[in-house]
């Protein structure tokens, strides 16, 4: 078997990702926190959060992150029980709640 590897968001990626979508985007350890765990009991930390608040937001970070080759998982309420809104492979957690 055979598992996928993603680089770790670096500093300057980081900086151009808050400075496309300010607050939106978070590496705050109180949203890492919440974006780790679900309904499911498991545990997957990401490397950053971004609560979508617009369509567009949607688009940008799925071109961000085709050009760059990092992760994005998409993320509701957070209530699921098998652990499909957790960070796998890191990167950023696509909060589709906001």
């Amino acid at each position: 078997m055979s598992s996928t590897t993603y680089p770790p968001l670096d500093v300057s990626l980081r900086a151009e990702l808050s400075r496309r979508f300010g607050p939106a985007f978070s590496v705050r350890e109180k949203d890492l926190d919440a974006a780790s765990k679900d309904a499911s009991g498991l545990t997957r930390r990401p490397e950053a959060v971004l609560a979508a608040r617009t369509v567009q937001d949607v688009r940008d970070i799925l071109v961000l992150a085709n050009r760059h080759g990092f992760p994005v998982t998409p993320r509701g309420a957070g209530t699921g029980l098998a652990g499909g809104a957790l960070a796998a492979h890191g990167g950023v957690v696509l909060d589709l709640a906001a």
